[in-house]
């Protein structure tokens, strides 16, 4: 199952709607279009969010975007939990539109604000080797490319509490279109039993093997991806400068 679209695991929780609201945010109540922005936004190398009252001692995760690996590199935090919160170097949510329903489930007091995603066993079953585009700062500003190896790059700081989460979910399918069955028994492409595989037989009513064709499927590998918006990379596409509004605070470039 993919890590991103199993966030939401709906649990039994006795918080009040104070308590839930205080964990949500704390020292200002206040329902913001960041808690729903299906997005993620990095303003800076470092940025630094100061809306709330009292979030003294920040320390946010500095960003090394286009490094040549993912240590190098750093990992993208934008969570709102109080063990993380200090150390977030990103705005937004993760799970793209998915997060809507983390933000109903919680609203409904069915899913705890601190909780967090188990990533046992969801580590990438295809190894995909780094491509030079990846360590580009340049060619590569709207997702993060080294957002499916965040459960293992980074696992020593998720356990110690750091809340950082994938952004790229990658499994394996076998797809099955009938234009391929076509295909098959025309001969266009050939059923070679690693890429393309005889489907299994179909089943009579009574349960025995039909001896109608069953066709072909397809190996594949697909990847969900997360949008992680890299601004200073998308602003310099554009010619202009980031510049945001948090809270009471003008941030420009990632700084107040």
């Amino acid at each position: 199952m993919s890590p991103v679209a199993s966030s939401v695991v709906p649990t039994k929780n006795s918080l009040s709607d104070k308590e839930r609201e205080k964990k949500l945010y704390p020292g200002r109540v206040n329902l913001t279009s960041e808690s729903f922005f299906p997005s993620i936004l990095i303003l800076s190398p470092i940025s630094y969010f100061s809306a709330y009252p009292d979030q003294h001692g920040i320390k946010p995760y500095r960003l090394n975007w286009g490094a040549t690996t993912p240590t190098e590199r750093g990992p993208v935090v934008c969570s709102r939990l109080q063990s993380s919160l200090k150390q977030r170097n990103a705005l937004g949510a993760h799970s793209g539109s998915y997060s809507i329903y983390r933000a109903l489930s919680i609203a409904m007091g069915s899913l705890s604000p601190n909780h967090k995603p188990d990533y046992t066993m969801t580590e990438p079953p295809v190894n995909f080797p780094p491509q030079s585009s990846w360590s580009d700062p340049k060619k590569i500003v709207s997702f993060d490319p080294w957002g499916h190896l965040v459960q293992t790059v980074f696992k020593p700081e998720m356990d110690a509490g750091l809340d950082i989460r994938p952004s790229i979910a990658v499994t394996k399918a076998h797809l099955k279109m009938s234009e391929l069955d076509e295909a098959a028994r025309n001969g266009t492409i050939d059923i070679d039993g690693e890429f393309v595989l005889r489907s299994m037989p179909v089943k009579n009513e009574d349960g025995t093997e039909s001896t109608a064709d069953s066709g072909v499927e397809v190996n594949v590998s697909k990847a969900a991806i997360e949008p992680v918006w890299y601004m200073p990379g998308v602003a310099e596409r554009f010619g202009m400068s980031v510049q945001c509004h948090i809270g009471s605070r003008t941030v420009t470039d990632g700084h107040p």
